[in-house]
């Protein structure tokens, strides 16, 4: 950011990058970055060619870092060669862990991608260790996991998506953003991944189709027969589900992973899972410093 400030401050052959210039924000893996200017007016070609100037000089000023724009104006958005970041998430963890899991730097498929102004896990070290948390819990969980399909509902861009691919037979992801699919089918043609299935549902079209109460054009293709579901994974908003036809439907899996990052709603609708399902294990995530927030991770199995 000082990188940038001092560009825009100092360096700037011409106003045009400052002219009416808004706000600017920037989003960074471990060796990427992505910065974004807003703008109130149009940008033209020379805005374009100002902007490939600020991005050589920042790839030049930081040679660690691979820096990308983007420009941003009322119903207007000019990518410099993506807006995306391509991270690997076993960066983010100890030697220990990574040896473990039989991870490295280098394991492709591992990596996802995280997309401007879309959600993600904000801290990348926790959702690094929650991802590694349910690599080394669920074959311990369910030993025939190889075997059996993973169900998840609320899938946004895929972030334990990608990483339960290599855990499950084959996993069905339900999601009704549209970008956040868009970024998902990105990814997985990008990684090569074959055995993820995106459907734009939300939870209840998803218990919907699949107890084949209603047929969508959206899953014109997919086999639902196909599927041998044996877990069920659910990361929902802060509010929790606290829908009983929901939960009754969740509480049909034999295993029911549940993401939370509200310990008071988690609370809530365990207060349903619990009548059928025992927790196997759980974990907290500090996801949140200095808030009250936490994220957790339960996995229950049916009793």
């Amino acid at each position: 950011m000082s990188a940038l400030l001092s560009y825009l401050n100092a360096l700037a052959p011409s106003h045009i990058l400052r002219h009416k210039l808004y706000g600017a924000s920037f989003l960074a893996s471990q060796s990427e970055c992505i910065f974004s200017l807003i703008y109130h007016k149009h940008l033209d070609s020379a805005w374009g060619s100002s902007a490939r100037e600020l991005m050589a000089y920042l790839n030049h000023t930081h040679k660690d870092f691979t820096s990308f724009l983007l420009g941003q104006s009322k119903g207007q958005k000019v990518v410099l060669e993506r807006d995306y970041l391509l991270d690997n998430f076993s960066f983010y963890l100890d030697t220990n862990t990574r040896s473990a899991l039989g991870l490295n730097f280098k394991l492709e498929k591992m990596s996802s991608f995280k997309k401007y102004a879309l959600f993600s896990q904000p801290n990348p070290y926790a959702n690094a260790n929650m991802s590694a948390f349910l690599l080394q819990e669920i074959p311990k969980i369910l030993p025939n996991h190889k075997a059996c399909d993973l169900l998840e509902l609320y899938c946004g861009s895929g972030n334990f998506t990608l990483v339960l691919a290599q855990v499950f037979r084959s996993i069905f992801a339900s999601e009704v953003v549209k970008d956040s699919i868009a970024l998902l089918r990105h990814t997985l043609e990008f990684q090569h991944i074959t055995n993820i299935t995106i459907a734009r549902l939300n939870a209840k079209e998803t218990q919907s189709a699949l107890k084949r109460e209603r047929e969508f054009e959206r899953l014109k293709g997919v086999d639902l027969d196909f599927f041998n579901f044996g877990a069920v994974l659910v990361d929902p908003p802060r509010s929790g589900i606290g829908d009983k036809e929901i939960l009754e439907f969740l509480a049909q899996f034999r295993c029911i992973i549940y993401i939370s990052c509200n310990p008071r709603t988690l609370d809530s609708d365990l207060q349903s899972l619990l009548r059928t399902h025992k927790i196997a294990s759980f974990a907290f995530f500090e996801q949140f410093p200095y808030t009250h927030h936490i994220e957790s991770i339960a996995i229950l199995t049916r009793g």
